[in-house]
């Protein structure tokens, strides 16, 4: 029995050094792990003459549930996942590299534009800086292209998720170009009128409210879910707005131009569901939420939802056409 044990203490001191020198383990663990084992040995082989009381056998599976549980953090603490969109070996080295890249285009885009893009770009609706004319969506887009490239060059990121930038100047340039006479036309409708029609705060309907209280969510969550309804009616009521202003200027692009926003609406809409949904916040996205956006259920989590949201779009559509009545 002794050689046996000696055996086995070998084999485990020997493994414990390969441990630290390799992945660099916190020497701590490996003698906690060590200690255990031979406490733990000792006690599988040594049988007292007097009776044995019950706290013997409860050390012993203290001893080896810890011993297992030090093996465990040893092997899971060093083994990562690797995400699609990573194409470095260490991550620590991407993160510097793609805020460098970031830093550098809002730089530019201060030089080029005398603005501030943390605090004075707008993505809803669709700032004035980059609908303005051509000239200006082609300055701002070639530098937003420049930072992907960026990223891709430098960094080796080649996956980005969605955001506002990329889709106009990497995914759908050609489309906003073509469309950006009727873009600069329908602006300052857009940010006067539709932003005095658009900035106005909705109130839950007291079947949602109920229905929030029944899943017992915290008042928190109510908060936020709250400010993203009000955000979606934002979002959705500068879509409808700006359609809208497009359809009486923009005659002879109206179509396309409509095909445009709705595309850019929709995937704003889509990138906050998406953002909820991946951190677990999936049921704090209201009815109306789910009204306006792609492939979701107004009724998913709070039923007959239908008539109350049809009353908010109906209430927005009146509003539009009022302040615009006298438009040509």
């Amino acid at each position: 029995m002794f050689h046996l044990f000696f055996l086995l203490s070998s084999l485990l001191f020997s493994s414990s050094s390969a441990l630290l020198s390799e992945f660099q383990i916190p020497p701590i663990f490996c003698g906690l792990r060590t200690c255990c084992f031979i406490v733990a040995f000792f006690l599988c082989f040594y049988r007292p003459s007097f009776p044995v009381p019950k706290i013997y056998k409860m050390l012993h599976k203290i001893l080896i549930t810890l011993f297992i549980l030090f093996t465990s953090i040893q092997s899971h603490n060093h083994r990562r996942r690797r995400d699609d969109s990573e194409d470095v070996d260490d991550i620590r080295n991407t993160l510097p590299c793609d805020v460098v890249c970031e830093a550098q285009w809002k730089s530019e885009f201060h030089t080029n534009f005398h603005r501030l893009y943390d605090t004075q770009y707008f993505e809803i609706p669709l700032d004035s800086t980059i609908v303005k004319n051509r000239a200006s969506l082609k300055m701002f887009c070639s530098s937003t292209q420049q930072k992907y490239a960026c990223f891709r060059r430098d960094c080796k990121i080649h996956r980005t998720p969605w955001s506002p930038d990329k889709h106009i100047c990497v995914r759908n340039y050609e489309q906003f170009d073509k469309n950006i006479n009727c873009l600069s036309l329908t602006d300052r409708y857009v940010q006067k009128e539709c932003s005095t029609i658009c900035d106005k705060n909705i109130t839950l309907s007291h079947i949602e409210k109920q229905r929030l209280h029944e899943l017992r969510l915290s008042h928190p969550a109510i908060t936020a879910l709250e400010e993203q309804n009000n955000e979606c009616h934002f979002i959705a009521c500068h879509q409808m707005c700006h359609e809208y202003v497009v359809s009486k200027l923009c005659i002879d692009s109206a179509s396309s131009a409509r095909e445009l926003l709705k595309k850019y609406y929709d995937s704003y809409l889509e990138r906050e569901y998406t953002a909820l949904r991946k951190n677990g916040h999936g049921t704090i996205f209201s009815s109306f939420c789910r009204r306006v956006t792609p492939e979701q259920n107004e009724n998913a989590i709070t039923p007959n939802m239908t008539v109350y949201n049809n009353g908010i779009l109906d209430i927005m559509k009146n509003d539009i056409r009022n302040i615009f009545q006298n438009l040509v």
